[in-house]
């Protein structure tokens, strides 16, 4: 499959919007976006001189860390939007880009790669068996696959009417709503962050572990991050320190 017979990503219409959103967290120290990326290199290794796919890669914020640690990158992504900043970024590194879809990865060789890491993008994939499957085949035997999605369990859908916190008079957090955690498939928040605009498919953790089960994977390691030392001096660090916003799972392709 050439680039051109594939689907048209939804990123191509809000590209600039997301590429902005990501640089504003990541321009931010607290942001748990450092926080997610630290689990998942610390869970990748060491990758030097290694094959590492950077799944659904984006703007390439991460192709860049892992092509920093001395990895040989190829970042893949649907849309072509996320592609151009990714480029653009990337001068001099060794990343290879390319377009392809995450459900068939027409556009790579079978065990392709030492590891393969999709951050924060699960969420937004159809078929997650497809993908799965995806993801074994272009792994070597032996291969790491490392993805972190929202946490299934404590971001699930809501609406205004449906809030997902629990608050006091003060606008402190009380407590976390689990809301339509059975209902699985795409939901919009009311929101104009990223889940108002793009959205998010919804699965809960059987179906993302039992995918990887499915898929020909070992489970190896989970983690459900939250930073118990921070200051709560905000609602998002109280949030932060009373439930894990994010999954990371480790899994590797047998021998």
């Amino acid at each position: 499959m050439n680039s051109s017979e594939l689907p048209v990503s939804e990123y191509d219409n809000v590209g600039d919007f997301y590429y902005n959103f990501i640089k504003a967290s990541l321009s931010e120290p607290d942001s748990f976006f450092h926080q997610n990326v630290a689990v998942v290199m610390r869970m990748l290794g060491d990758i030097g001189s290694l094959q590492v796919c950077d799944l659904a890669c984006g703007e390439g914020f991460l192709s860049r860390l892992l092509a920093a640690q001395g990895a040989n990158v190829t970042g893949v992504d649907l849309s072509v939007n996320l592609l151009q900043h990714a480029e653009r970024q990337s001068k001099g590194l060794a990343i290879e880009y390319i377009r392809d879809d995450a459900r068939s990865l027409a556009r790579v060789d079978d065990a392709s790669f030492d590891a393969v890491v999709c951050n924060m993008a699960l969420m937004d994939i159809p078929d997650l068996d497809a993908t799965m499957l995806s993801v074994h085949r272009v792994l070597k035997k032996g291969g790491k696959f490392v993805f972190c999605v929202l946490h299934p369990c404590f971001e699930t859908p809501f609406d205004d009417g449906n809030p997902p916190h629990e608050v006091d008079n003060e606008g402190n957090l009380i407590a976390i709503r689990v809301t339509q955690y059975r209902e699985e498939g795409k939901w919009f928040s009311d929101s104009s962050g990223v889940r108002g605009t793009l959205g998010s498919i919804h699965r809960t953790l059987s179906t993302y572990l039992n995918g990887l089960i499915r898929g020909g994977f070992a489970i190896t390691e989970i983690s459900e991050p939250t930073i118990d030392t921070i200051v709560a001096d905000t609602f998002d660090k109280q949030l932060r320190r009373v439930a894990p916003r994010v999954l990371v799972v480790k899994a590797k392709k047998p021998l």
